[in-house]
């Protein structure tokens, strides 16, 4: 145990323990560190110990330091992808997509926690410990996992400003590899004030023509094949006095709308998707009117996958829960043939 270590930065060894420690410590770099430093939850579902109040409480003890959670956890070579077995893990559950169910499931905790207005963002993290050709159950950091930041500059104060911005987006698989996503004017993490009846949304994506990093199957170069507008309802801060308050859904979240390369597919929600404008290189753009009746925000899932593909995804084109596999090599496969990008979220206010 560490008794002297951080004395000179001002810290003094806490007598604290578990969530009360973790608490003392974020509100600690809240305050003296504000701006240069950040508190990112590894894999929280992994051992059902990471549930929403735990959320609510840091991100209002130090709103620029705790900004995001690993909401797409490592470990995709693992028999058991990302290590999330149901039977310890958040409700029971399994990733699905390769996502954990806090940020996979539409209407879930994260959606339950950007409803309120707050920034907090989804992070993917490779969590290497020893790759999958050499009998781990890890890919290399950035040969599956991938998050994308805007950086001014390179320095490491501009990947701590990139990342609290929110303007950052995530992706397994090289599915895509550039994003620009706008609602109005603003762009991911940033807030657009109208007072009209609809926002303009514009995305453009770009697939590229080029292999990835997969030595387990012939999919060496995925197709995006379709991509969601998700959209939810604001509303004020959950009061930490209610009930609510520990409650991690949120059921005013839904898909609005689909785009894809062809236009006119119905999903079992009646909603049939748009066609993109093909621009040629890998690149798409979607310019789309979003009706906005209050504060709302926005936030795009992408996948290779049509809808109601077996074992993979729902009638509406949800991520279906991921099954354990026999080995490490069979388990890279599969991650490398089930690709998604998530972007964080834009809000508009009216």
């Amino acid at each position: 145990m560490d008794e002297t270590g951080g004395l000179e930065f001002g810290w003094v060894r806490s007598t604290k323990n578990g969530k009360e420690k973790t608490r003392e410590g974020v509100e600690w770099l809240h305050t003296h560190h504000r701006y240069s430093s950040w508190v990112v939850p590894g894999h929280p579902e992994r051992q059902n110990r990471w549930h929403i109040n735990d959320y609510r409480d840091l991100n209002d003890i130090a709103p620029d330091v705790f900004v995001a959670f690993e909401g797409i956890p490592g470990h995709h070579a693992a028999p058991t992808r990302g290590l999330i077995d149901n039977a310890s893990s958040y409700n029971n559950s399994y990733t699905f997509g390769g996502v954990g169910i806090q940020a996979a499931k539409v209407g879930g905790v994260w959606d339950a926690l950007i409803s309120e207005g707050r920034r907090f963002s989804l992070v993917a993290n490779s969590d290497f410990h020893g790759h999958v050709s050499n009998g781990g159950d890890d890919f290399y950091p950035g040969e599956y996992l991938k998050t994308y930041l805007f950086m001014k500059e390179k320095t490491a104060q501009a990947f701590v400003d990139g990342l609290r911005s929110g303007n950052t987006y995530c992706v397994t698989g090289d599915l895509i590899d550039r994003l620009e996503f706008t609602a109005g004017i603003a762009t991911m993490g940033e807030t657009y004030q109208t007072k009209g009846s609809t926002v303009k949304i514009r995305i453009l994506v770009r697939d590229p023509d080029t292999n990835n990093h997969n030595k387990w199957s012939d999919m060496t170069n995925p197709v995006l094949n379709h991509i969601d507008l998700i959209a939810g309802e604001m509303r004020p801060k959950v009061a930490k006095d209610t009930p609510e308050y520990s409650v991690g859904e949120y059921d005013k979240v839904k898909v609005i709308a689909r785009f894809d390369a062809t236009g006119g597919i119905t999903d079992a929600n009646g909603i049939k998707s748009i066609k993109w404008k093909d621009l040629g290189g890998g690149i798409k753009l979607v310019e789309y009117k979003a009706k906005i009746t209050g504060d709302t925000y926005f936030r795009l899932r992408g996948t290779n996958h049509g809808l109601n593909v077996e074992g993979k995804t729902d009638a509406n084109g949800n991520p279906i829960e991921d099954m354990p596999v026999s080995t490490t090599k069979e388990a890279a496969k599969t991650s490398f043939e089930d690709l998604w990008f998530y972007s964080n979220p834009i809000f508009v206010k009216k």
